[in-house]
């Protein structure tokens, strides 16, 4: 009797395995729901909720990246505005077009385009957090 249900439970442990190694199989040869992008009709990139959505990611040229930034109201405000207090300058007499300028901490490079808007020939902008091109 003890030997039919050592058999009994040798199968029913074989089985056991086999359906666990099956169903292991499916789980990890399958994509999950969660990573395929739904089906959108519009033509607007959807931020991800994790990290198996994967959405196409345009690449734009840098002129094309400047243009988008340089062409916002608050950018050319912001230009306009440093542009005025280096015409300032100018009229003192403490900057002049051929000065040689370094900004330093320039940021989106308000002071940079404000200063080559205003004639001044050679300006470099540094930064050293990572942001949008000068």
């Amino acid at each position: 009797m003890e030997r039919q249900i050592q058999r009994f439970l040798n199968k029913l442990s074989f089985a056991s395995i086999t359906i666990a190694t099956f169903t292991l199989l499916f789980l990890l040869l399958r994509t999950p729901q969660t990573c395929l992008p739904p089906a959108s009709s519009s033509g607007h990139l959807r931020f991800p909720k994790s990290t198996c959505d994967s959405s196409a990611r345009h690449y734009f040229p840098l002129e094309k990246k400047n243009q988008r930034l340089w062409s916002t109201r608050t950018f050319q405000s912001q230009v306009s505005s440093y542009s005025a207090f280096f015409r300032s300058l100018q009229s003192l007499g403490l900057l002049r077009n051929h000065s040689r300028v370094l900004c330093v901490s320039a940021g989106a490079g308000h002071e940079v385009m404000a200063l080559t808007e205003i004639g001044v020939s050679d300006v470099t902008g540094v930064e050293l957090v990572d942001s949008p091109p000068l």
